[in-house]
C-alpha cells in the first residue's frame, strides 16, 4: 500500500467553484497538517520560469570556492541570514551537525522600524550579481503564498472564536438577568400543551428520532453537507421548534429560537462559510439573548411572599 503526502489546490481556497469545495479544501488542509505536518500546494501561480532562475543563481553561488561563501556566514546568527557551511547547523538534541549547506533569505523592512533589531537584513552574494532580484523575488512570492495558506488554516479558528464569543456573550447576558432576578419569579403562564416530564421525554425522543432520518436525506437542498453536520443541524433545529410549540414562558421561547439558530447557521455555513454571515448570525444569538433578558426584567413578576 503506497502512502502519498496530500498535494493540494490552493484555487479551491482562493477562486473556488463553490462555497463547499472551499471548506472542504480548508478541511484537507487541516487533516495534512495533523497527520503529516506538511501538505504539498499547487495551482499557487508561481511561474515555473521564476522557480527555475532562482534555482540557477542558487546553484552558481554553491559552485563558488569555500572560503569565498564563507564571506558571507554570520558567526552566532543562526543561520538566520546568508551561508551557513557544511558541518554547522544541528538539530535540537543530535550528537552529530548536519551534513549541508544552505543560504537563508528572511523578510526585509526598515531599519529604523522597532523590529530591526530582532531582523537582521539580508545578506547578498557580489558575485552573482542577481542573486538579489531572483532570491527575493522567490521568497516575496513564496511569502505571500504562505499567508494564503495560514489564511486557510485559520479559518476553522476563526469560525470556532466567534461562536465562542457570541455564546459566551449570549451566556453571559442571561446569568446576569438570573442573578438579578434570583429573589422573583415570574408569573405563572398558563401552558398550552401538557407540561408533565414524561410527555416532554417523549416528544424530545420523537424529534431524536425525526432528526436521525432527516439526516440520512437531502431535505436541507445542501447535498455536500456532511452527515454529522446534517443530524446536528436537523436535531438542533427540531429541539428549537419543540421548545418554542412547548412553552409560552418567555425564558423557554427565547432559548427555543436560539437553539433554532444555531442548527440554522451549522447547515447555512455549509453553503456560506464566511465570517461575515457568522458575525450576523451570532450578533443575532447575543441580540436575543439581551431581548430575553428584556422580556425577564419587565415581565409581572411574583415576590418572595408571592405577591406581584
Amino acid at each position: 500500500m503506497s502512502v502519498q503526502i496530500p498535494t493540494l489546490d490552493i484555487r479551491r481556497f482562493t477562486d473556488p467553484s463553490t462555497a463547499v469545495d472551499r471548506e472542504a479544501f480548508v478541511a484537507e488542509l487541516g487533516a495534512a497538517y495533523r497527520e503529516w505536518g506538511f501538505a504539498g500546494i499547487r495551482g499557487h501561480g508561481i511561474p515555473a520560469a521564476q522557480i527555475d532562475a532562482s534555482y540557477e543563481v542558487f546553484k552558481r553561488f554553491f559552485a563558488l570556492p569555500d572560503e569565498t561563501k564563507r564571506r558571507y556566514h554570520v558567526a552566532g546568527g543562526g543561520g538566520a541570514r546568508g551561508y551557513t557551511p557544511f558541518g554547522i547547523e544541528t538539530a535540537k538534541g543530535a550528537k552529530y551537525s548536519d551534513l549541508k549547506e544552505f543560504w537563508h533569505v528572511g523578510r526585509e523592512i526598515a531599519r529604523d522600524s522597532r523590529y530591526a533589531d530582532v531582523m537582521a537584513p539580508n545578506l547578498w552574494p557580489e558575485e552573482v550579481p542577481e542573486f538579489r532580484e531572483q532570491a527575493y523575488g522567490l521568497y516575496d512570492a513564496l511569502d505571500q503564498l504562505g499567508s494564503r495558506v495560514l489564511s486557510a488554516l485559520a479559518l476553522p479558528l476563526n469560525v470556532a472564536m466567534v461562536k465562542w464569543v457570541a455564546g459566551l456573550m449570549s451566556c453571559g447576558i442571561l446569568a446576569l438577568t438570573f442573578s438579578r432576578l434570583a429573589d422573583t419569579r415570574e408569573a405563572p403562564i398558563q401552558e398550552v400543551v401538557p407540561a408533565g416530564r414524561w410527555f416532554r421525554l417523549l416528544a424530545i425522543l420523537l424529534v431524536g428520532s425525526a432528526a436521525l432520518g432527516l439526516a440520512r436525506t437531502d431535505w436541507l437542498g445542501v447535498p455536500e453537507i456532511q452527515p454529522a453536520a446534517n443530524l446536528g443541524a436537523s436535531l438542533l433545529m427540531g429541539l428549537g421548534l419543540l421548545q418554542i410549540g412547548l412553552s409560552q414562558a418567555r425564558l423557554r421561547v427565547g432559548v427555543g429560537l436560539m437553539t433554532l439558530i444555531s442548527g440554522f447557521e451549522i447547515a447555512y455555513c455549509v453553503v456560506e462559510p464566511s465570517l461575515a454571515v457568522l458575525a450576523l448570525l451570532g450578533s443575532i444569538h447575543i441580540g436575543l439573548a439581551m431581548v430575553i433578558s428584556f422580556l425577564l426584567t419587565t415581565a409581572p413578576a411574583l415576590g418572595p411572599d408571592g405577591a406581584r
